[in-house]
């Protein structure tokens, strides 16, 4: 648990920070696949990361 909350922590600076596309933070947190990403960050911060990113 304590390694995916630091995983979404520094997917949410990346996105806020850095203009890379969503799947290359997704891989460089450790996913595979964006759409597991997605979902996880979305049920930690109750927004998408493009709507993070967007909003």
């Amino acid at each position: 648990m304590f390694i995916l909350k630091l995983r979404m922590l520094k997917a949410k600076k990346m996105i806020i920070n850095i203009g890379i596309i969503i799947k290359e933070i997704a891989m460089e947190c450790g996913y595979e696949y964006v759409q597991n990403f997605n979902r996880a960050f979305k049920k930690k911060f109750g927004i998408s990361p493009e709507q993070l990113r967007n909003g």
